[in-house]
């Protein structure tokens, strides 16, 4: 496991350092500075960056977020589409001294933004699929990780100035008929140059490298 280290304000997990300005990865876990914390809050807190209902606890409404997904690994539950069933049923499956609850990443499209009157180099809409299909064969089909999608445009909704950009958190255990095997080979600070070296591919692959 990584040097634990404190994360940024407002962060609930430490982005682990790499080459990709625009790629961040971390593992959210079970306690944070003694704190518990649950899969369901942390994917509520992607889903709803803006107008969040009052408690993640009660039935979620529609996301408040510009697009979002629920990714499945063949074989599981159906009623799992639903993001706040699927998660209740992964925090369900913890236990006390359980540690890593969620793999994520941030994978940020700077050049998604306008400059003038140029139109941006790449569209909101290739940059969402761009993620998700990545997401897809690497995260879901092959490693058979349940993965929920929040993309956020934090200067066209006037927060700030961050550019586009989609969160991929992933349960962190291979999910079926319930959640099974842990993967620890991804939950490592030294995880994160997989996935630099994969997204990079990825990217190469559809032309976006």
């Amino acid at each position: 496991m990584g040097t634990r280290r404190s994360p940024p304000p407002g962060l609930d997990y430490v982005p682990v350092p790499g080459d990709d300005a625009n790629l961040v990865f971390g593992v959210i876990r079970a306690t944070l500075a003694g704190v518990p914390n649950t899969a369901s809050h942390a994917v509520f807190r992607r889903l709803f960056p803006v107008a969040r209902p009052d408690s993640f606890e009660a039935s979620w409404p529609r996301p408040t977020c510009y697009r979002h997904d629920v990714l499945l690994p063949p074989w599981t539950s159906p009623d799992w589409v639903d993001p706040q069933t699927l998660c209740q049923a992964y925090d369900r499956q913890c236990w006390d001294g359980m540690k890593d609850l969620v793999i994520i990443m941030n994978f940020r499209f700077p050049e998604a933004l306008r400059r003038g009157s140029e139109a941006p180099a790449i569209s909101l809409s290739e940059a969402y699929e761009l993620v998700r299909s990545y997401c897809v064969e690497k995260l879901v089909r092959e490693r058979g990780l349940a993965t929920i999608l929040a993309m956020h445009l934090p200067s066209l909704a006037g927060i700030d100035w961050s550019p586009p950009h989609v969160h991929a958190c992933s349960l962190a255990r291979v999910a079926g008929l319930g959640f099974e095997a842990f993967v620890p080979e991804l939950t490592k600070d030294s995880s994160r140059k997989i996935f630099e070296r994969e997204w990079l591919e990825h990217r190469e692959r559809h032309g976006r490298g």
